[in-house]
């Protein structure tokens, strides 16, 4: 089955989202729990308990080492920065994984994320894995670091829910952001934002 672009209806579906945070009439607390709903199938637990984002391409008319070179581009020209690091490349068996942040997905709130890309002949798949948030306290000059598993919404029970929502939703548009930037570069040829034409 060729591949078809779905990634274009989540993102029209996450800026819904957000103006539907904006409907008057009903609280902030009720759009943020009705806009997680609209967006608890798009992610999954995996076998560690971890929130994670699979994506699968296929059908792409290349072959293992076309991919991976497509594959270490992207990483390259992304994770630039001491927070940002490819942590295995392993051209054999068509694997990197890299690990890096999404920086103030709202004020002083970065989230670190694991990222590994898979290759196969004709076939990518991209798994984006959300690991934890860190709260800056700018006043007191201090860092906290949180499990994002062990905080609402995954646990269901987890405290500052309005405020947990609100982190979680805009961390959801950060990792689409990213799947679609991958996913568009691996079938478009450019992975790292570069234009070709010079």
């Amino acid at each position: 089955m060729p591949y078809q672009n779905t990634t274009d209806m989540k993102t029209m579906l996450s800026f819904a989202i957000l103006l539907f945070l904006m409907i008057p009439g009903y609280s902030q607390s009720e759009n943020i729990k009705q806009s997680l709903k609209l967006i608890e199938d798009e992610w999954e637990l995996d076998e560690n308990n971890n929130l994670t984002y699979v994506r699968i391409i296929e059908d792409l008319g290349l072959n293992q080492d076309e991919l991976y070179e497509r594959a270490l581009e992207y990483f390259t020209f992304t994770y630039v920065s001491g927070k940002s690091v490819i942590e295995i490349k392993d051209k054999e068996n068509g694997k990197i994984i890299g690990k890096g942040y999404y920086s103030n997905v709202l004020p002083d709130i970065d989230v670190y994320h694991i990222l590994q890309i898979n290759v196969k002949d004709n076939r990518v798949r991209i798994v984006l894995t959300l690991t934890k948030y860190q709260y800056h306290n700018s006043y007191f000059g201090q860092s906290e670091e949180r499990v994002i598993s062990k905080e609402y919404p995954i646990n269901k029970k987890g405290r500052n829910k309005t405020r947990l929502g609100e982190i979680f939703l805009q961390t959801h548009l950060h990792t689409i952001a990213t799947l679609r930037k991958i996913e568009d570069g691996f079938i478009n040829g450019n992975l790292s934002g570069v234009d070709d034409e010079w």
